[in-house]
């Protein structure tokens, strides 16, 4: 049965759990950190570099970006012939080059803002084994929305004391109001990439459709998924969004303010205003949607 959990200390698996992974699955030493960009986010890039640059010094892991406008030093940068569109884009990167690391997957606007540790980022990825689908590094919380610490409701939810983990019970889709399928920084087993994303979706719609399918029906585009989704207790990868519904975030302005190495920084794009509560009530009633049965169903059901 899908099942959705919260590490409770550090990112130690319970030992029984990774008894029953599947021990032919792949596991990589050599994560890969994979940033999926487009020319219409160059404007973001510069800032992204320079953040991750800033807040993770130390980090021994390769980075790519795929289909950036521009170079920039220490990131490799793939090109697809075409553009595919995000995830189509990600597969081909995964096909191409026949990847077979765990994948740090990261938004291009997702814009660090507190020191990364490698320790732990290591420990992440070697936990990351079996029939395990990502690890996110961000826990569930009850921080506002868009603030890089988790945006789900409700966060509160009994912990498994036997297992130390939260345990999202599928068998009740209609009290799940988050979403197991999220984009929010994580670790990805990269079968899990190849298999259960979809190249005719957006983020957004891997994240919704694929979370309602798997919720209602224990499979993503069709397909059995028995793949655990586990989270951190403690926030690995501390962000602040840059780019909001099109616009530069209120608290990429502010982060701006206080990096004087940036300035004069262009502000290519309007400020989106903040999020009140009005809007907060609006993101809850849509992703709830996705478990009432009345979100628009996918072609797998």
């Amino acid at each position: 049965m899908p099942k959705a959990f919260c590490l409770q200390s550090s990112f130690h698996i319970d030992n029984s759990i990774i008894a029953n992974a599947d021990e032919t699955s792949h596991v990589s030493d050599d994560m890969l950190i994979v940033v999926p960009t487009c020319a219409a986010y160059g404007d973001i890039l510069g800032p992204f570099v320079h953040f991750f640059n800033k807040f993770w010094q130390d980090c021994p892991y390769r980075k790519i970006f795929i289909n950036s406008p521009h170079e920039y030093h220490g990131f490799e940068n793939f090109r697809t012939r075409k553009d595919l569109g995000w995830i189509a884009n990600l597969l081909e990167f995964t096909r191409s080059e026949n990847v077979g690391e765990n994948i740090l997957l990261l938004l291009d606007d997702y814009l660090l803002c507190k020191p990364v540790s490698t320790p732990e980022i290591a420990d992440v990825d070697r936990s990351l084994q079996g029939k395990i689908g990502y690890i996110r590094l961000i826990p569930y919380s009850d921080n506002d929305f868009n603030s890089g610490q988790g945006w789900m409701w409700p966060s509160k939810v009994p912990y498994n004391e036997k297992y130390n983990f939260v345990d999202i019970d599928r068998d009740s889709p209609q009290k799940l109001t988050r979403l197991p399928i999220s984009l929010q920084p994580a670790i990805w087993s990269v079968e899990f990439i190849k298999t259960h994303f979809d190249p005719e979706w957006s983020p957004w719609q891997q994240e919704v459709l694929g979370s309602r399918e798997f919720c209602w029906h224990g499979s993503i585009r069709g397909i059995s998924c028995d793949y655990l989704f586990l989270t951190t207790r403690t926030c690995a990868y501390l962000y602040v969004n840059g780019i909001r519904d099109g616009k530069f975030s209120p608290e990429f302005v502010q982060l701006l303010e206080q990096t004087p190495e940036l300035q004069p920084f262009p502000l290519t794009r309007d400020v989106a205003i903040p999020v009140d509560k009005l809007e907060k009530a609006r993101y809850r009633e849509l992703i709830a949607r996705q478990t009432d049965g009345t979100y628009p169903k996918t072609r797998y059901g």
